[in-house]
């Protein structure tokens, strides 16, 4: 077993990083932990609790955690830890805490220590989840892996996800996710990677990073923290941006896409060629052979066969709307609807749009998080598909609408629910690629022809 761990000398240090460190805070940590080992079992859903699991009170927007830390003891938490001294009763299974979130993550960076085991970590504008998933396939060959659940990646997702890794796992997967700058630093300070990687550098989330040259700086985060612990960096050597972000840094592992991986068709699967070997995959589009080619450089890194994950890789079905292919009533669906963004918008029609189907359709919808580019993104999408006049084209949501009188060679729907007569006048054997942010839940089209 490769061992690449750098981690902190003690939990103490650990406090200097988020600025709270406390006597008591300390205390509470270890008292917690302790409760948290004897059976692995932590959750801030009160409706999850389970007799000896520990029971941390959140406060969100809408909700107090808090509020339920009596039911909690009721359900058998052996520990409630609550951040208000309202709900602190002197019930020895209660603890006081003075921000539960904190505590959260500062615990979790405490197990990731005691694990002793390698973190890897991923972010990325687009494809990370996928990678992740295919990264979990690829190492899941010779390793028992933990890795974040769907795309539980931010700021509570992380620490949950690292604080349901136990002993019985060999390697972590930390998928990280953000829309302002300084979260992916705070991230891999709760999880601490070992080895990183970034998938690409994208127009996402432009609102919350002030504009493209936020998202650089707040992705590179990751960079900046492997670098500053030693860690490892993989990166795709094709793509100017990462290698320019890289420098000459060390240790680093390049993957290089479309000089290892040939690649046969996009659709209706992914085909590539690789060493001599034609392989069929569960994916859609030619994007997805960077993704591909990221997961089996890890894996190689931590000295996985190549051929056993590729194989894994290349019985792995997509689902959750990330390039998830649904047939139904004669109609074949490419569902992409799980986020959307200028680039990965601008990459899928180009794909999807010179492929070699003969009875094509695009359901495009809103690009949220856009910020003052909302307009011009918008824009730039709708004169994108003036270049593919074969393609049936229609764009869904209230921004998209907005141009339906400067552009009536298109046609603009308010929501999903206006989309019926489009997909009911699609011929047999079609195929229609449905992409757009989550907020619009596209993938309701397929109700449509119920």
């Amino acid at each position: 077993m490769i061992i690449y761990l750098r981690s902190f000398s003690s939990i103490t240090e650990a406090f200097f990083i988020f600025g709270i460190l406390k006597t008591d805070t300390l205390s509470s940590i270890e008292i917690i932990y302790s409760h948290f080992c004897i059976n692995y079992s932590l959750t801030t859903d009160s409706r999850k609790v389970e007799s000896g699991s520990v029971y941390l009170a959140l406060k969100g927007e809408r909700f107090d955690g808090n509020e339920f830390a009596q039911q909690a003891l009721e359900l058998g938490a052996s520990l409630v830890i609550v951040d208000d001294n309202k709900f602190y009763t002197k019930d020895e299974r209660v603890i006081l805490v003075e921000n539960s979130l904190e505590t959260l993550q500062l615990l979790a960076q405490h197990h990731r220590q005691k694990l002793n085991i390698p973190v890897v970590a991923l972010t990325g504008s687009n494809g990370k989840t996928t990678t992740k998933e295919l990264l979990n396939e690829a190492l899941s060959t010779k390793y028992n892996v933990h890795a974040t659940a769907g795309n539980f990646n931010n700021h509570i997702g992380v620490p949950l996800t690292i604080l349901k890794a136990t002993p019985i796992h060999e390697i972590i997967i930390v998928e990280m996710g953000a829309n302002h700058i300084k979260e992916i630093q705070n991230l891999c300070n709760i999880g601490l990677p070992d080895i990183g990687l970034i998938t690409n550098i994208g127009k996402a989330h432009l609102e919350g990073f002030g504009g493209y040259e936020g998202v650089i700086k707040a992705k590179s985060e990751m960079y900046e923290h492997l670098k500053s612990t030693g860690g490892t960096i993989v990166y795709n050597n094709e793509d100017d941006l990462l290698t320019e972000v890289v420098g000459g840094y060390l240790p680093t592992v390049a993957y290089s896409p479309n000089s290892n991986y040939k690649l046969i068709d996009s659709y209706p699967k992914l085909s590539f060629e690789h060493n001599g070997v034609k392989r069929m995959t569960g994916l859609v589009g030619a994007y997805n052979l960077a993704n591909i080619a990221a997961a089996i450089s890890v894996g190689e890194l931590m000295h996985c066969e190549v051929s056993k994950m590729l194989d894994a890789i290349c019985d792995y079905v997509p689902t959750n709307n990330r390039s998830q292919t649904i047939s139904k009533n004669g109609i074949h669906f490419i569902l992409d609807a799980y986020n959307a963004n200028p680039t990965s918008m601008e990459l899928a029609i180009k794909e999807f749009g010179n492929s070699s189907f003969s009875n094509k359709g695009m359901v495009l919808g809103d690009m949220m998080e856009l910020g003052v580019s909302t307009v011009m993104e918008h824009e730039k999408i709708i004169k994108q598909c003036r270049s593919l006049p074969t393609v049936d084209f229609i764009f869904v949501g209230p921004i998209f609408n907005e141009f339906e009188k400067k552009y009536p060679e298109f046609r603009f729907v308010k929501s999903v629910n206006n989309l019926s007569s489009f997909i009911t006048q699609r011929k047999p054997d079609s195929h229609c690629l449905v992409k757009g942010s989550r907020s619009l839940r596209l993938e309701n089209i397929l109700g449509l022809l119920d």
